[in-house]
């Protein structure tokens, strides 16, 4: 039995067609994209030309017709619909962030030392018609002028500082860049150094220098550390010496303080026992009579016993008659405060 599309009607045919035009869009855009590989090619080669008349666009995509070798259209993701043969797809941007590799490549630093560096770029196209348009291979030529960029900012530096400050020279690459990849259509996000690679020499100077480095940073090191200690012993001998003195003073003041108070004391005592025997003297002037004799004849007898020799003013054998002079001399005295 014998089938025609005619028998399945207008619409089963249109959609067998557009099935089809599909299935020939999705094969001719993977060929396309395959044949893309190179990081740098833009455009897209005769056999990705191919117009069957029905294309879809992928996201972040926009595609550039051109109409018997001119520019006739862009082209948005989605479904679109061409004259075959007359429209041609000639260029295919890609909108999203992208990354391409610097290759590596010989710098002199300002101390002439040269160094091998390779490289990492991070673009993205925001004007497709200058990429397309205004320049051919935009990426390659942002590449290219990410070496030179690299090139005169490791010039104006030295060797120490382009290993130790790898950003200073990624954001002059960039500054550098920037405006004439705007003139591509392309905006350069970042740019990043990978390997920095120097000569063996220099390398095993570098190794020494860097030796010589930590010995002398040992060296600080212990030097500060037994300046410390130095001082932390001077500290605690001043402060010892410092509590020493303020012991002593402070004994001293208490020695004073006690010695002043004692003297108050037997001065008080005394003074009560002046006061005492002077009421008794008062009271009965023949006890002091009695006393004034005791006291000169044992004073008496003890001058005769430390000495050999002895000096009398008086006669030993007129001792009443002393004692009567010592009591009178006492009676004037007592007179004399009445």
């Amino acid at each position: 039995m014998i089938f025609s599309t005619r028998m399945l009607g207008p619409v089963y045919t249109d959609r067998v067609f557009v099935s089809a035009l599909i299935s020939t869009n999705s094969i001719v855009n993977e060929v396309a994209h395959k044949r893309l590989g190179s990081s740098y090619i833009d455009t897209l080669d005769n056999s990705s030309r191919v117009n069957p008349g029905i294309r879809v666009v992928p996201q972040q995509e926009e595609w550039f017709v051109e109409r018997l070798g001119k520019f006739h259209r862009k082209l948005g993701p989605g479904l679109h619909f061409l004259i075959p043969f007359v429209d041609q797809i000639a260029y295919s941007q890609s909108l999203k962030q992208q990354m391409f590799d610097v290759n590596p490549q010989i710098a002199t630093t300002e101390d002439n030392v040269q160094v091998e560096i390779d490289g990492r770029v991070y673009v993205q196209v925001v004007d497709p018609y200058k990429a397309c348009y205004g320049a051919h291979k935009p990426f390659g030529m942002v590449v290219a002028a990410c070496q030179a960029a690299m090139r005169a900012a490791v010039g104006e530096i030295s060797l120490d500082e382009v290993l130790n400050n790898r950003t200073r020279v990624n954001d002059s690459v960039v500054k550098a860049v920037l405006p004439r990849a705007n003139e591509y259509g392309v905006r350069v996000f970042a740019y990043e150094m990978l390997d920095i690679t120097v000569e063996s020499a220099i390398r095993l100077e570098m190794q020494r220098q860097s030796s010589a480095e930590r010995h002398r940073r040992e060296q600080e090191t212990a030097a500060k550390a037994e300046k410390n200690a130095l001082i932390s012993v001077a500290e605690g001998k001043r402060r010892e010496a410092e509590l020493t003195s303020e012991g002593k003073r402070i004994a001293q003041i208490n020695e004073a303080q006690g010695e002043a108070e004692a003297n108050l004391k037997r001065a008080e005592a005394q003074a009560k026992a002046l006061e005492i025997i002077g009421k008794a003297l008062i009271e009965n002037p023949d006890a002091a009579q009695f006393d004034v004799a005791k006291l000169f004849t044992e004073n008496w007898g003890n001058i005769a016993k430390t000495g050999n020799t002895m000096i009398l003013s008086v006669s030993p054998h007129d001792i009443p008659s002393m004692v009567a002079q010592a009591f009178g001399a006492f009676n004037h005295i007592k007179g004399g405060k009445s």
